[in-house]
């Protein structure tokens, strides 16, 4: 990808851009504790919507309760 972005210039072989198409490219982000799981990652970057979610949820008992 980045040969494709430009990004890498010197390499071997050939590219060709075969009808003008335009890449963009969006790099990951890495973080930088090794100790969490991707699991972990993905649990923290919800966690807002996962506590919405519980409200909401809670909110649904209350109302089947009246």
């Amino acid at each position: 990808m980045k040969i494709l972005s430009g990004q890498i210039h010197e390499y071997i072989g050939n590219l060709e851009n075969v009808g003008g198409i335009t890449l963009g490219y969006l790099e990951q982000i890495h973080f930088m504790d090794e100790s969490k799981t991707v699991r972990d990652e993905l649990r923290d970057a919800f966690q807002e919507i996962r506590e919405i979610e519980n409200l909401i949820k809670k909110e649904e008992e209350i109302m089947v309760e009246s």
